[in-house]
Protein backbone atom coordinates (compact mmCIF):
# COMPACT_ATOMS: atom_id res chain seq x y z
CA UNK A 1 0.00 0.00 0.00
CA UNK A 2 2.78 2.18 0.36
CA UNK A 3 4.22 2.22 -2.74
CA UNK A 4 1.04 3.12 -3.91
CA UNK A 5 0.95 5.83 -2.08
CA UNK A 6 4.73 6.74 -3.32
CA UNK A 7 3.56 6.49 -6.78
CA UNK A 8 0.36 8.46 -6.70
CA UNK A 9 2.14 11.51 -4.82
CA UNK A 10 5.27 11.33 -6.94
CA UNK A 11 2.38 11.59 -10.29
CA UNK A 12 0.48 14.39 -8.54
CA UNK A 13 4.08 16.36 -7.71
CA UNK A 14 4.88 15.78 -11.88
CA UNK A 15 1.51 17.28 -12.77
CA UNK A 16 1.89 19.70 -10.41
CA UNK A 17 5.17 20.63 -12.29
CA UNK A 18 3.70 20.13 -16.02
CA UNK A 19 0.59 22.31 -15.00
CA UNK A 20 2.36 25.07 -13.16
CA UNK A 21 2.85 27.90 -15.49
CA UNK A 22 6.31 28.79 -16.90
CA UNK A 23 7.84 31.87 -15.53
CA UNK A 24 7.10 34.79 -18.02
CA UNK A 25 10.95 36.17 -19.18
CA UNK A 26 11.22 39.68 -18.72
CA UNK A 27 12.10 41.99 -21.28
CA UNK A 28 14.26 45.54 -20.27
CA UNK A 29 15.10 47.59 -23.41
CA UNK A 30 17.04 50.73 -23.37
CA UNK A 31 18.18 53.79 -26.49
CA UNK A 32 22.18 54.39 -26.32
CA UNK A 33 23.19 57.66 -25.98
CA UNK A 34 25.51 59.32 -27.63
CA UNK A 35 26.90 58.61 -31.67
CA UNK A 36 28.06 56.75 -34.45
CA UNK A 37 31.27 56.10 -32.72
CA UNK A 38 30.48 55.87 -28.83
CA UNK A 39 27.40 55.56 -26.70
CA UNK A 40 26.30 54.54 -23.45
CA UNK A 41 22.94 53.14 -21.81
CA UNK A 42 22.02 52.57 -18.29
CA UNK A 43 19.79 50.42 -16.58
CA UNK A 44 18.23 50.84 -13.23
CA UNK A 45 16.76 47.20 -12.00
CA UNK A 46 16.09 45.07 -8.90
CA UNK A 47 18.04 42.06 -7.60
CA UNK A 48 16.48 38.76 -8.32
CA UNK A 49 15.89 39.44 -11.58
CA UNK A 50 16.88 35.96 -13.55
CA UNK A 51 16.05 35.56 -17.16
CA UNK A 52 15.17 39.16 -18.27
CA UNK A 53 16.11 39.67 -21.78
CA UNK A 54 18.44 43.30 -22.27
CA UNK A 55 17.42 45.00 -25.56
CA UNK A 56 19.81 48.16 -26.38
CA UNK A 57 19.19 50.11 -29.42
CA UNK A 58 22.52 51.21 -30.46
CA UNK A 59 23.39 54.92 -32.24
CA UNK A 60 25.67 53.27 -34.92
CA UNK A 61 26.61 49.77 -36.37
CA UNK A 62 29.60 47.66 -35.89
CA UNK A 63 30.21 48.28 -32.09
CA UNK A 64 31.43 46.64 -29.54
CA UNK A 65 30.50 46.57 -26.12
CA UNK A 66 33.91 47.88 -24.35
CA UNK A 67 32.46 47.30 -20.62
CA UNK A 68 29.81 47.14 -18.23
CA UNK A 69 29.80 49.14 -14.44
CA UNK A 70 27.92 48.72 -11.90
CA UNK A 71 26.36 51.02 -8.62
CA UNK A 72 26.75 50.57 -6.39
CA UNK A 73 30.42 49.14 -6.80
CA UNK A 74 29.87 46.75 -3.95
CA UNK A 75 27.13 44.40 -6.24
CA UNK A 76 30.38 43.70 -8.69
CA UNK A 77 29.58 40.09 -8.57
CA UNK A 78 26.39 40.13 -8.24
CA UNK A 79 25.17 39.72 -11.87
CA UNK A 80 25.96 37.46 -14.90
CA UNK A 81 25.46 38.32 -18.53
CA UNK A 82 24.65 35.96 -21.21
CA UNK A 83 23.50 35.04 -24.35
CA UNK A 84 25.13 38.08 -25.81
CA UNK A 85 24.28 39.03 -29.40
CA UNK A 86 24.21 42.10 -31.99
CA UNK A 87 21.21 41.97 -34.16
CA UNK A 88 19.71 43.99 -36.67
CA UNK A 89 22.68 44.76 -38.53
CA UNK A 90 24.83 45.57 -35.54
CA UNK A 91 22.02 48.42 -34.49
CA UNK A 92 20.73 46.38 -31.50
CA UNK A 93 22.86 44.70 -28.28
CA UNK A 94 21.21 41.94 -26.70
CA UNK A 95 21.84 40.05 -23.50
CA UNK A 96 20.06 37.60 -20.89
CA UNK A 97 20.49 38.73 -17.43
CA UNK A 98 20.61 37.13 -14.17
CA UNK A 99 20.96 39.09 -11.02
CA UNK A 100 21.11 37.63 -6.94
CA UNK A 101 18.15 38.40 -4.99
CA UNK A 102 20.14 40.31 -1.88
CA UNK A 103 21.02 42.92 -4.03
CA UNK A 104 18.33 45.65 -3.96
CA UNK A 105 18.39 48.38 -6.96
CA UNK A 106 21.29 48.30 -8.75
CA UNK A 107 22.40 50.26 -12.56
CA UNK A 108 24.57 49.00 -15.14
CA UNK A 109 25.92 50.99 -17.79
CA UNK A 110 27.23 49.58 -20.88
CA UNK A 111 29.63 51.80 -22.87
CA UNK A 112 30.15 50.66 -26.78
CA UNK A 113 32.64 52.03 -29.20
CA UNK A 114 33.24 51.75 -32.90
Amino acid sequence: MSTRIAVLSATVAAVALLAAPAAQAKTVTANCRGNDNRCVATLALNGGQSNTHVIINLTGTDMELRGVHVLPRSDQGAFNLSHQTFRLGGSQYRALLSAVNGIGRFRLTFTFKS
